[in-house]
């Protein structure tokens, strides 16, 4: 049984436990906030064994195995970092850091410290994706031609302009919502990238961006659009279309969805698989991992890099407008 310890109980921890509990090799064993009336709700609500109030509080208890760290993306380097000198393991929502530069530091940190380390993308993990993968690798639909992915909701009025998610350097939409259809364009190309065109979209005078527009063109011939927006909602918030030469796939809400329509050679299939919980896949990859003391073969460090090599496309040319 891996023992996890929850660290940062916003929104979005909620969801992260409801994975964990989901999962039979995982125990939620700890969670923690900086306020520890928060810590000891969730500790009631979710029937953890114990809580605290510290980072350093909970890293220093010898009963957690891996930290899953839940908090707003500019304190992720340091605090993965906090965690490897506890000697503790992390899973690390997206965008686990900003640059590549980061992401090789912990990289190195990760093996001097014999640590597991993955970025928690849950697209990759999704029971749907990855029976899709499955089905496109075993070319049983023909080759891949193209791939679309979208993820756009309007947030123009949700952030103060002075929110870390503004923040020019580690906010905007790219490193929000972007980060999905560029995820799930990878792991579906399988391919090493050749080359990529990606631009911001600009709202008003925020130096952050509001949405990205992107192409990447793969060595195996593949060329993917991975669009993401904060201006405006698109059904379901998005969705992945996959043309091969038989036919497409369509995914709505590719990152969290049970359900694909496929129609090859005028022949229709709704694909559905339910799941208990959008984050179980990601759950149940780190356990394993941790059980059989490897690092992730999908959501690895290569696959973070090159999630990375397209935001850093879009912010090299925002960051010099």
């Amino acid at each position: 049984m891996i023992r996890f310890g929850v660290m940062g109980l916003g929104n979005i921890a909620h969801r992260v436990i409801q994975g964990i509990l989901s999962v039979d090799d995982a125990c939620l064993y700890a969670v923690c906030s900086r306020s520890i009336d928060k810590a000891n709700q969730y500790k009631e609500q979710y029937h953890a064994c114990v809580s605290y109030g510290s980072y350093e509080d909970m890293l220093q208890d010898k009963n957690v195995d891996v930290v899953y760290i839940c908090t707003p993306n500019h304190l992720h380097l340091e605090q993965i970092l906090l965690c490897f000198s506890y000697g503790k393991h992390v899973i690390c929502e997206k965008p686990m850091v900003r640059s590549n530069e980061e992401l090789a530091r912990l990289e190195q940190a990760s093996k001097k410290n014999r640590c597991f380390l993955m970025e928690a993308h849950k697209t990759c993990f999704i029971p749907v994706n990855v029976e899709i993968r499955k089905r496109l690798q075993s070319g049983q639909y023909g080759k891949i031609l193209s791939i679309q992915a979208d993820y756009s909701y309007d947030c123009k009025d949700q952030y103060e302009k002075d929110s870390w998610a503004m923040n020019p350097l580690y906010g905007g939409s790219s490193y929000d919502v972007g980060v999905y259809p560029i995820c799930f364009c990878h792991y579906m190309a399988n391919s090493e990238m050749k080359h990529i065109v990606a631009s911001p979209i600009r709202y008003q005078d925020y130096q952050c961006d509001f949405g990205m527009m992107s192409q990447i063109q793969y060595e195996n011939g593949i060329v993917a659009q991975a669009n993401c927006s904060w201006l405006y909602y698109s059904e379901n918030k998005g969705k992945a279309i996959i043309v091969t030469e038989q036919g497409t796939i369509t995914i709505p809400s590719f990152w969290k969805s049970e359900v694909v329509f496929i129609d090859m050679n005028g022949k229709k299939e709704q694909l559905t698989i339910k799941m208990k919980s959008d984050f179980a896949g990601e759950i149940q990859e780190a356990c394993d991992c941790l059980n059989e003391k490897r690092m992730s073969k999908v959501m690895n460090f290569k696959m973070s890099h090159d999630i990375l090599d397209v935001v850093e496309c879009v912010n090299e040319y925002r960051l010099n407008l």
